[in-house]
């Protein structure tokens, strides 16, 4: 949803990396039969990884799907906004561990996610000039891929339920995850931003704990527009098939005005002044 807004309203060149193994936001951009030939042809997320352990870098064009997504918008020629995906198929999923394995033989004096971001971020600078914004979408937790991500990035988006377990989780996940040597200057919270799910206006306790949130809640920053509980945004994530082409307005429905306030903030977030802005969206709870 993110990176659609980023191109639909704002004309930027996208490229999303797919760390989740489990593929979800593949599965959401690609038809199944797209997604199935990338794995088939060895153009996936593992597959560049793959690579990396076998010491050959520079193979990260090969594996970019390119203008994947079914916005009818966002296919019409000459229009300035695009999303490429390096996607991540969901077969591939046992195979992580494996790679990781592979990539400390290699490279025995480094952890695995300090070789995959230097290998990555070797590889972007190859590309740099063709986009505007690198999105990691990533799981929470301690994967080789997710901290890789976030020494990548400039700047953390983190997916949050508004109830206060959540909450909680996401500032142990700040706390002890990345105070240590991911951090680039001892302060990390200032470039995580949450970004509240799920929202319903007329729970009192979400919006109390929201305006908690907004006001700074132990050093959190927060996006103004928050995620609303919508059947139509459930709905729209979901790609319906091989060719499909939908206008956004059809996609999000009731919901596209909502969609238009989050990417304006996100959008502000993501143009200030910090050179190339690779967003990493985390999700705070599994």
């Amino acid at each position: 949803m993110i990176a659609e807004g980023l191109a639909l309203f704002f004309g930027q060149r996208v490229l999303v990396f797919d760390l989740d193994a489990q593929g979800m936001i593949s599965r959401m951009l690609m038809s199944p039969t797209a997604l199935d030939q990338a794995a088939r042809e060895r153009r996936t997320m593992i597959d560049l990884l793959r690579s990396y352990a076998l010491g050959q870098p520079g193979a990260l064009p090969y594996s970019i799907a390119p203008r994947v997504g079914d916005l009818q918008e966002l296919r019409r020629s000459g229009e300035s906004g695009r999303i490429d995906l390096v996607p991540s198929h969901p077969q591939a999923l046992a195979g992580y561990r494996t790679v990781e394995d592979e990539l400390q033989r290699v490279y025995p004096s480094h952890r695995a996610d300090q070789i995959i971001a230097r290998m990555i971020d070797a590889d972007l600078q190859r590309i740099d000039d063709y986009y505007d914004v690198v999105l990691f979408d990533c799981s929470a937790g301690l994967a080789s891929t997710s901290l890789a991500a976030l020494r990548l990035s400039s700047i953390v988006l983190a997916p949050t339920m508004l109830e206060r377990n959540s909450i909680n989780a996401l500032l142990d996940f700040l706390r002890i995850i990345l105070e240590g040597d991911l951090s680039r200057d001892g302060q990390v919270s200032h470039r995580v931003y949450v970004l509240m799910t799920m929202f319903m206006r007329s729970n009192p306790a979400q919006q109390l704990l929201f305006d908690t949130v907004q006001r700074g809640m132990q050093g959190l920053n927060a996006i103004s527009t928050p995620i609303a509980h919508s059947v139509a945004i459930q709905r729209a994530v979901l790609h319906p098939g091989e060719g499909a082409s939908r206008l956004a307005r059809e996609k999000y429905s009731s919901s596209f005005n909502e969609l238009q306030a989050l990417e304006n903030a996100v959008y502000a977030i993501a143009t200030a002044p910090q050179g190339r802005q690779q967003l990493r969206v985390v999700a705070a709870n599994q």
